[in-house]
């Protein structure tokens, strides 16, 4: 049976909410305003970090793969 994170913090962004857990890592888990999952941060070694690269994705300052 999966196990369920529980959410140690949340916060508001630019209209989105970022939800923090812990999964051998901190992971931080990205909603539109009506709720959707939209993206997932990798683990992180701080709740610092992981709220830092969900920031950047909402802001669309998240580097891609380049050719």
């Amino acid at each position: 049976m999966a196990r369920l994170a529980m959410i140690l913090k949340s916060e508001t962004y630019h209209f989105h909410r970022l939800d923090l857990t812990r999964q051998g890592g901190f992971i931080v888990t990205i909603y539109d305003e009506d709720g959707m999952r939209l993206a997932v941060t990798a683990s992180l070694a701080t709740p610092q970090q992981a709220f830092s690269e969900a920031r950047k994705i909402v802001d669309n300052k998240v580097e891609g793969p380049t050719k």
